[in-house]
């Protein structure tokens, strides 16, 4: 069994001057970045790297035919390294740039084989998501599908994750939010999940502990608070990836692709959709397993005294700085609940069987009614 590796060399900066006076970007480089990030903090910098801007592709949904003509235009010069700066998307997209010879960002999700990279990839988030900057996968929007599909292989690791704290100044508080669960429930997942050990112990358990004593600061102080917390944060979503490139994802990833994917929701907030529904019923299949020690994490730095309510309290407590919709909030019907149930049963093995418990066909289309 393997316990741990960590193919990404991770550093450290400041800011952005900082990292530019270190890797010394030049014009056999590519940056790709949201525009935001790239005017606030690069753009002053006259960097003599070429750029390109995801926004200037397609202002909303970003699928697969939108990275297709994104790689069309890098491929029409060889750049020796590429910089991905930016949130998740960004992040794919530089993952699959760095590849050799790909033209179309579905060949990867239609082969189990490995590809080749020919440029060095340099991975600096934006956010406090998942820690994508430190693992081997990528997720890509199928516009034909209006599914979200994951790939993973040791190719799509970068070969330096930068973190930056400036880059999150101006992270809004519903990025902030979003991202932050999305980087909890995959924390905790994988805390759970049949495939961590004590090394991703240390990773998973640091990240939601640091998440939610920090959710009681802002329950505590307000929401305004939280430029406080980004820097903490953005460590522990790195922790979160650390881990997560060990163990896997698993069964609310698997869930909520369909509904991300449909209705264009942010990850965080459909992760969170499903995020106490599905602890509940594993609590309920095997509370004695290591689900009883991330319960323990929550009572204890949430003060839930009643164990046999712990999870209606955490979510009361969650609701005060994050909303929670059903999922036909988002537009999800009733006759999406078969359907997505089915796509995730055919086709989200490797995600359900990283499961806390065995959920079957049943159990998931249960979990999809009690969230819609």
């Amino acid at each position: 069994m393997r316990l741990f590796e960590l193919k990404t060399r991770i550093y450290r900066f400041v800011s952005f001057d900082d990292f530019v006076q270190y890797f010394q970007l030049s014009k056999d480089d590519l940056l790709i970045s949201n525009k935001s990030v790239f005017i606030n903090y690069i753009d002053n910098l006259k960097l003599p790297s070429d750029s390109i801007f995801p926004s200037d592709y397609e202002q909303h949904k970003i699928t697969d035919l939108v990275v297709d003509k994104i790689l069309k235009d890098i491929n029409k010069k060889h750049y020796k390294r590429i910089f991905a700066v930016g949130e998740d998307t960004v992040i794919n997209i530089g993952k699959i740039a760095a590849l050799s010879n790909i033209t179309h960002s579905k060949d990867i999700l239609d082969s189990d084989r490995d590809f080749s990279k020919d440029k060095t990839l340099v991975l600096i988030p934006t956010t406090c998501g998942i820690g994508n900057e430190v693992t081997c996968c990528a997720s890509i929007q199928i516009a034909k599908s209006h599914t979200k599909c994951q790939t993973c292989f040791d190719s799509l690791y970068g070969d330096y994750a930068v973190l930056i704290p400036e880059l999150l100044k101006d992270l809004p508080f519903d990025a902030f939010i979003s991202s932050s669960m999305d980087s909890l429930i995959h924390a905790a997942e994988i805390f759970i999940s049949p495939a961590s050990n004590s090394y991703t112990d240390l990773y998973s358990q640091n990240a939601i502990e640091t998440i939610l004593t920090g959710y009681i600061k802002l329950i505590e102080k307000g929401i305004d608070y939280y430029p406080n917390l980004l820097e903490e944060y953005q460590t522990a979503s790195n922790y979160t990836g650390i881990a997560s490139a060990i163990t896997g994802n698993s069964t609310i990833d698997a869930l909520s692709y369909m509904l991300s994917g449909k209705y264009n929701i942010p990850n965080g907030y459909a992760n969170y959709t499903f995020f106490i529904e599905v602890f509940k019923k594993y609590t309920r299949e095997n509370p004695y397993g290591k689900i009883k020690y991330f319960n323990n994490i929550v009572s204890d730095i949430f003060n839930i005294k009643n164990d046999s309510n712990l999870y209606d309290e955490f979510q009361d407590a969650l609701m005060e700085i994050i909303e929670k919709k059903p999922g036909s909030g988002y537009g999800m019907t009733y006759s999406d609940i078969e359907a997505f149930s089915k796509s995730i049963v055919d086709r989200q093995h490797n995600l359900l069987s990283n499961s806390y418990v065995p959920l079957s066909y049943k159990d998931i289309l249960d979990i999809y009614k009690n969230i819609y």
